[in-house]
């Protein structure tokens, strides 16, 4: 993330914190559902290499299958969801990209005159002395 988008981020906060906040909320809830799928994939994974017979006969396992697939559809449709509010976030966001540019802009200029002012007082004190050891001999 560059310094825009960071500046982005501080912009809408103060604008707009309920956008950031939903924002927040759906980087969480997107990581929770990764861990909840891995999990499921994890415990059909394992159901599926202790089970012993015919696994069509295995009731549990054929239980947990269809849970899993469930929990599945049910996360899809709330990614989906996700992702259709996070597109308008991301909309609602960009408004404010000019001020973030701006910002930065402003930070590198400043940066860049702070390196033309160290540079002019070096060459400033450089002057200074050769005329300071001229004007003593």
């Amino acid at each position: 993330m560059g310094l825009e988008d960071q500046l982005l981020a501080l912009v809408v906060n103060k604008e707009r914190p309920d956008l950031e906040e939903t924002k927040t909320e759906l980087i969480v809830q997107n990581n929770e559902f990764t861990i909840k799928l891995k999990e499921l994939e994890d415990t059909l994974l394992y159901k599926l290499a202790t089970a012993e017979g015919d696994l069509t006969e295995d009731v549990v396992l054929i239980e947990s299958l269809e849970e899993a697939k469930a929990v599945a559809d049910e996360i899809s449709i709330k990614v989906a969801e996700s992702q259709e509010t996070e597109i308008r976030i991301n909309v609602a966001r960009e408004k404010y990209r000019t001020a973030a540019a701006r910002g930065s802009l402003l930070f590198f200029l400043l940066n860049s005159l702070n390196k033309v002012r160290e540079a002019r007082v070096e060459q400033g004190c450089i002057r200074f002395s050769g005329f300071r050891l001229r004007g003593t001999h």
